[in-house]
């Protein structure tokens, strides 16, 4: 499976080290990953069964330790393709395979009629 990128260069140019990160920050990044390389906050709150307010701050927290996130507003982020793909092969498969299904689910809810 190929990702599309529309990161401005800039944020390409170091690999991130997530050693360093904290596990609850970490486990809101590996969430994201599932979606590609556009974040949709409220969409990973959801996923995770947090509150948006936790998963924006767990956010700002890989910022700050120098994930390069992009944020266009309300809740919507952007990263690097290569960042992306390196933290899914990261995460158990098993994991990646239940969020999958689980964002599948919920997609499926959000489109079903009424």
């Amino acid at each position: 499976m190929t990702i599309e990128d529309d990161t401005p260069p800039a944020a390409l140019a170091a690999p991130c080290d997530w050693t360093g990160l904290p596990a609850d920050v970490l486990r809101v990044l590996r969430a994201s990953a599932v979606l590609g390389t556009t974040i949709d906050a409220a969409l990973v709150a959801q996923l995770l069964e947090e509150p948006l307010p936790m998963v924006l701050e767990k956010l700002q927290e890989a910022t700050d330790a120098g994930v390069p996130l992009t944020d266009g507003g309300a809740g919507q982020l952007t990263w690097p393709a290569a960042l992306v793909t390196a933290l899914q092969q990261r995460t158990l498969p098993s994991l990646l395979q239940y969020w999958h299904a689980r964002l599948g689910e919920m997609l499926s809810d959000r489109q079903a009629p009424e």
